[in-house]
């Protein structure tokens, strides 16, 4: 099954260089309809319903983006550090990716929860991405948190697709897309 999930609300997510770029908003009106994030070489347009939260640390940006009359949350984690070949981004995946995963099936479990992990694709605009779709049920209601990661500009990003009422939207070619197995 082809999903748009939630992140076609973004319209394009992208990791330019901060070197080139002049000094850094959040939250910049970009139309009608959008913001912009502009922040230390993350940059990307959101639907301006959405909410947006941003933490930064040494070694990664966080960004969590919510609707709340979509029951919907999208996490964004780009570590900092240069990803120059595959061997980094094996590790990156071993010390980042594989522990936040087992962290939220972790959490999952903990509060009763039952959960099915299966591998999945995704994309950000014609980039491919690795994923994880984890499927579980909360109160008779099935939902899934969609894990997504992959390597752009030399950073690695991971997304956060909480998407508890398994919502569906079309979009615009730009944007995320997912596939679960």
């Amino acid at each position: 099954m082809h999903w748009l999930l939630l992140l076609c609300l973004l319209l394009s997510f992208c990791v330019g260089a901060a070197s080139a770029q002049s000094p850094s908003t959040t939250g910049e009106r970009t139309d009608n309809e959008t913001e912009k994030f502009d922040k230390d070489g993350l940059t990307f347009d959101y639907q301006r319903n959405w909410t947006l939260s941003y933490q930064s640390n040494a070694s990664a940006q966080q960004l969590v983006l919510t609707e709340p009359k979509l029951d919907a949350q999208i996490m964004i984690v780009a570590l900092r550090g240069e990803v120059t070949n595959t061997e980094e981004e094996e590790h990156a995946k071993t010390a980042l990716i594989e522990p936040s995963i087992n962290r939220l099936l972790k959490q999952y479990y903990d509060a009763g929860i039952e959960v099915q992990r299966v591998a999945a694709k995704g994309g950000v605009g014609d980039l491919p991405a690795e994923g994880a779709q984890l499927r579980f049920s909360v109160d008779g209601q099935a939902g899934t948190t969609d894990v997504f990661w992959l390597v752009i500009n030399q950073r690695l990003l991971q997304m956060f697709l909480l998407d508890r009422r398994k919502l569906q939207c079309k979009a615009s070619p730009v944007g995320i897309s997912f596939e679960a197995a």
